[in-house]
């Protein structure tokens, strides 16, 4: 099952399928060298249009302000 997340990133990041834990996952990588950024959850019945959890790790985020 592959989760499609059209991130605003673009082609930045790679999503591979995560089932190191039992179930389902989607993790999320850097496409630039592959670096761990976090995962992306689906249908845990959030109030969302796309019903997804990002658990982005904070420290691979850079904030830029926008013109």
């Amino acid at each position: 099952m592959a989760v499609l997340l059209h991130p605003l990133a673009g082609d930045a990041v790679i999503e591979l399928e995560d089932r190191s834990l039992g179930h389902v996952r989607t993790e999320v990588r850097c496409a630039s060298c592959g670096s761990h950024l976090g995962h992306v959850f689906s249908g845990e019945g959030y109030a969302t249009p796309t019903d997804l959890r990002y658990c982005i790790n904070s420290i691979s985020i850079r904030l830029t302000p926008q013109q």
